[in-house]
């Protein structure tokens, strides 16, 4: 059943390939996660990035003390990062980290430009 090679069929073509992986990827991650990388690429800016308070929001965590808010922000942008390391099999991460400009203390979240439009568009065939 699981591996039923019938003839005519041949290998997926990448395009349905890529689309099975993002589906594994989509899967793989916890609903508070998926509502991050969401807000990361329609409402956030590659160039700037996602301020913290942000990504606590996002995640529910504002109402939390700090400290907390910090471990639960950066576990979540690990859990998906290795979901997508794990999926993907790559060594790239899908959202980085940049210092703010105005103050260095701050880190602001980013996914590029180029994951962007693979994300969007896999997003909107979900939908």
């Amino acid at each position: 059943k699981y591996f039923n090679h019938s003839k005519g069929r041949g290998i997926p073509s990448s395009d349905a390939a890529a689309h099975v992986e993002w589906s594994v990827f989509w899967k793989g991650l916890r609903s508070g996660h998926q509502l991050l990388l969401r807000h990361l690429v329609f409402d956030g800016d590659p160039l700037k990035g996602v301020d913290t308070d942000t990504v606590n929001l996002v995640l529910g965590l504002s109402r939390r003390p700090a400290s907390l808010q910090k471990v639960h922000r950066n576990r979540a942008v690990q859990s998906i990062n290795q979901v997508y390391q794990q999926t993907f099999r790559t060594e790239s991460l899908l959202i980085g980290r940049l210092k703010d400009n105005y103050d260095r203390r701050q880190h602001r979240f980013y996914i590029s430009e180029e994951n962007i439009e693979m994300i969007r568009k896999h997003i909107s065939s979900l939908e």
